[in-house]
């Protein structure tokens, strides 16, 4: 929510009331780190024992987390112009693009991708979402012929890679691809505790932004040539 200034350096407050949004212990974040838990672990803890709206450090500025519906629809449709996105994070992996663009740049985007999430628009992808879940039901066969365990989570994640890879380029995701874009992951978990400064932050990701270039890079290549898919 709303950062304005207070007698607590930086302390996060809540649009309206004044009073501080409330922080989660260090101590658990600490825990975090040294166990090496994905952030979507610590965002979850933050909502179990704060609330719907909660502030958590992961560098030296607070990162708060809105997930109360009421709170949700005050941030993102009812104020938008106070919530701005001037120094979005996610900008050095996806550019200005419409998670990380503000103002006019994200209305143009926010239109041209405004059809696709329409009954109908969704309805193009029926076929290649269903595709991708018979993959990931094949795979679960293999597992259990093989009496190997099948990580419920991790084959979650790579059907979710598969039905987006189809949907953007009309092939499955074969493996070689997939490993390359796990790559993503150790990007994003990286974002909210990248360096200060622009070139520092760069720096520590553009090994795996080299890697994720490539992927896209050999898709275009492959679309370009003929290869379309279904």
């Amino acid at each position: 929510m709303a950062t304005d200034a207070s007698s607590e350096p930086l302390a996060p407050r809540l649009s309206g009331t004044g009073r501080p949004v409330p922080e989660l212990d260090s101590v658990c974040v600490e825990q975090w780190r040294t166990e090496g838990g994905e952030l979507v672990s610590l965002l979850t803890q933050a909502r179990e024992q704060l609330g719907g709206v909660a502030a958590l450090r992961l560098g030296p500025h607070p990162t708060v987390l809105v997930t109360e519906p009421g709170a949700v629809q005050h941030v993102l449709a009812l104020h938008p112009d106070r919530y701005v996105k001037r120094s979005h994070r996610a900008r050095l992996l996806i550019g200005d693009g419409v998670l990380a663009a503000t103002g006019e740049a994200w209305k143009r985007q926010r239109r041209l991708l405004q059809s696709q999430f329409t009954g109908t628009g969704m309805r193009r992808y029926e076929q290649r979402i269903t595709e991708a879940a018979r993959t990931t039901a094949e795979r679960w066969a293999g597992y259990a012929r093989t009496g190997r365990t099948f990580d419920v989570g991790e084959e979650m994640r790579r059907f979710a890679l598969d039905t987006i890879w189809r949907s953007l380029t009309g092939h499955p995701l074969d493996a070689a691809t997939a490993h390359e874009l796990t790559a993503v992951e150790a990007v994003v978990a990286a974002l909210p505790t990248l360096p200060a400064d622009a070139s520092d932050a760069r720096d520590a990701v553009a090994a795996d932004l080299a890697r994720i270039d490539a992927v896209a890079r050999h898709a275009v290549t492959v679309a370009r040539a003929g290869a379309v898919g279904p």
